[in-house]
Protein backbone atom coordinates (compact mmCIF):
# COMPACT_ATOMS: atom_id res chain seq x y z
CA UNK A 1 0.00 0.00 0.00
CA UNK A 2 1.29 3.56 -1.42
CA UNK A 3 1.69 6.27 1.87
CA UNK A 4 0.04 9.48 1.42
CA UNK A 5 3.12 11.71 -0.07
CA UNK A 6 3.84 15.09 1.46
CA UNK A 7 1.95 18.30 0.15
CA UNK A 8 4.63 19.69 -2.51
CA UNK A 9 5.47 23.05 -0.83
CA UNK A 10 3.46 25.11 -3.54
CA UNK A 11 0.49 24.18 -1.28
CA UNK A 12 1.48 24.45 1.68
CA UNK A 13 2.43 27.99 0.73
CA UNK A 14 -1.01 28.87 -0.87
CA UNK A 15 -2.56 27.54 2.91
CA UNK A 16 -0.16 30.03 4.88
CA UNK A 17 -0.59 33.39 2.11
CA UNK A 18 -4.63 32.55 2.77
CA UNK A 19 -3.90 32.45 6.20
CA UNK A 20 -2.06 35.27 6.92
CA UNK A 21 -4.50 37.32 4.91
CA UNK A 22 -7.15 35.74 7.26
CA UNK A 23 -4.74 37.01 9.90
CA UNK A 24 -4.69 40.12 8.77
CA UNK A 25 -1.21 40.76 8.79
CA UNK A 26 1.20 42.39 5.69
CA UNK A 27 2.81 40.04 4.16
CA UNK A 28 4.57 39.56 0.52
CA UNK A 29 5.77 36.20 -0.90
CA UNK A 30 9.36 36.41 -2.37
CA UNK A 31 9.38 34.57 -5.35
CA UNK A 32 13.31 34.56 -5.80
CA UNK A 33 12.24 30.94 -7.35
CA UNK A 34 10.43 32.23 -10.44
CA UNK A 35 11.44 30.47 -13.52
CA UNK A 36 12.19 32.31 -16.73
CA UNK A 37 14.01 31.43 -19.82
CA UNK A 38 14.88 35.12 -20.28
CA UNK A 39 18.34 35.66 -19.73
CA UNK A 40 17.51 39.39 -19.84
CA UNK A 41 15.46 39.05 -17.42
CA UNK A 42 17.73 36.76 -15.30
CA UNK A 43 20.06 39.93 -16.04
CA UNK A 44 17.78 42.99 -15.02
CA UNK A 45 16.83 40.91 -11.94
CA UNK A 46 20.55 40.36 -10.86
CA UNK A 47 21.78 43.69 -11.79
CA UNK A 48 18.77 45.56 -9.46
CA UNK A 49 20.26 43.27 -6.68
CA UNK A 50 17.97 40.08 -6.25
CA UNK A 51 19.89 37.69 -3.66
CA UNK A 52 19.42 33.70 -3.74
CA UNK A 53 18.36 32.34 -0.49
CA UNK A 54 16.18 35.27 0.45
CA UNK A 55 13.71 33.25 2.56
CA UNK A 56 10.15 32.74 0.70
CA UNK A 57 8.29 35.13 3.12
CA UNK A 58 8.40 38.40 4.67
CA UNK A 59 5.82 39.23 7.28
CA UNK A 60 5.22 42.12 9.21
CA UNK A 61 3.98 42.31 12.60
CA UNK A 62 3.71 44.45 15.63
CA UNK A 63 6.34 42.47 16.97
CA UNK A 64 8.48 42.80 14.45
CA UNK A 65 9.39 41.73 11.31
CA UNK A 66 9.29 37.76 10.33
CA UNK A 67 10.60 35.89 7.54
CA UNK A 68 9.55 32.57 6.78
CA UNK A 69 11.39 29.49 4.13
CA UNK A 70 9.14 27.10 3.40
CA UNK A 71 10.04 23.77 2.43
CA UNK A 72 7.55 20.98 2.59
CA UNK A 73 6.82 18.86 5.55
CA UNK A 74 9.07 15.95 4.42
CA UNK A 75 12.03 15.81 1.81
CA UNK A 76 12.46 19.61 1.81
CA UNK A 77 16.79 20.73 1.80
CA UNK A 78 17.85 23.54 3.11
CA UNK A 79 20.61 25.16 0.62
CA UNK A 80 23.67 26.83 2.33
CA UNK A 81 22.46 30.32 0.59
CA UNK A 82 19.43 29.67 2.67
CA UNK A 83 20.59 29.17 5.97
CA UNK A 84 23.49 32.31 5.55
CA UNK A 85 19.91 34.69 5.01
CA UNK A 86 18.46 33.02 7.90
CA UNK A 87 21.07 33.14 10.09
CA UNK A 88 22.08 36.64 9.51
CA UNK A 89 18.20 37.77 9.33
CA UNK A 90 18.29 36.65 13.39
CA UNK A 91 20.85 38.72 14.08
CA UNK A 92 18.82 41.27 13.30
CA UNK A 93 16.76 43.38 16.00
CA UNK A 94 13.58 43.13 15.52
CA UNK A 95 13.89 40.83 12.75
CA UNK A 96 13.11 36.52 13.14
CA UNK A 97 13.77 34.00 10.90
CA UNK A 98 13.01 29.88 10.63
CA UNK A 99 12.61 27.44 8.09
CA UNK A 100 9.26 25.60 8.47
CA UNK A 101 8.63 22.38 6.96
CA UNK A 102 4.98 22.81 6.06
CA UNK A 103 1.86 24.89 6.83
CA UNK A 104 1.66 24.12 10.21
CA UNK A 105 5.11 24.56 11.43
CA UNK A 106 4.91 28.14 9.68
CA UNK A 107 1.42 29.05 11.35
CA UNK A 108 2.66 28.13 15.07
CA UNK A 109 5.93 29.88 14.43
CA UNK A 110 4.27 33.27 13.45
CA UNK A 111 1.94 32.52 16.40
CA UNK A 112 4.57 31.96 18.64
CA UNK A 113 5.86 35.48 17.52
CA UNK A 114 2.43 37.27 18.17
CA UNK A 115 2.07 35.99 21.30
CA UNK A 116 5.31 36.95 22.91
CA UNK A 117 5.62 40.24 24.82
Amino acid sequence: MKSNPSPLEYDECKLFATWLGLKGLMFSHIPNNTYTPSFGAKQRNKALGLQSGLPDYLILTPKGIIFVEMKRQTGGTIQLNQKKWIDAINKTPQAQAQVCFGFQEAKLFVEKILRTN
